[in-house]
């Protein structure tokens, strides 16, 4: 609309470069706004309200007690569709997978870097085979976990 009225403004000022929109489309709002205001119609509106009200109160208690009664007799299902929730349960997992297998990794390596400053025997060229082992085994377990990361398209 905003659109419209911006092209008519433009069109008008071609033809009459003095031409005011707002001075023309004063009393069209004011037109419009007297309307919305009128006491004759916000009347009609509280009469629509109060009668849809009336209805309810009526309808309410009816419709409690069929439900009730269906409660009873066991007649009434409830379904719960889950949708999204699948989706939402697999990227949890995948979270939580990878952050065990963080902690496990920053777990090997600083055993590991114990192990190495301890000088734990067995010793391959000085250094604690048992360090070794573990340093590998995080270097395995990182590949791997970033490996998967990468694999799924989000790091």
């Amino acid at each position: 609309m905003l659109k419209a009225l911006t092209t008519i403004e433009g069109v008008a000022r071609t033809l009459d470069p003095d031409f005011d929109m707002i001075t023309k489309a004063k009393p069209f709002i004011k037109k419009i706004m007297l309307e919305k205001y009128n006491p004759h119609r916000i009347a009609g509106d509280m009469i629509r309200l109060a009668s849809g009200l009336v209805q309810f109160i009526e309808q309410f208690p009816k419709d409690l007690l069929e439900i009730t009664r269906l409660i009873r007799q066991q007649k009434l299902t409830l379904k719960i569709d889950q949708q999204g929730f699948e989706k939402m349960r697999v990227t949890q997992d995948q979270t939580s997978n990878r952050l065990s297998f963080s902690i496990i990794i920053a777990a090997l390596l600083i055993g590991s870097a114990l192990i190495v400053i301890s000088k734990t025997p067995p010793f391959f060229f000085g250094i604690s085979l048992i360090g070794i082992i573990g340093f590998l085994a995080a270097a395995i377990m990182g590949i791997w976990l970033l490996v998967a990361i990468l694999r799924k398209g989000r790091l």
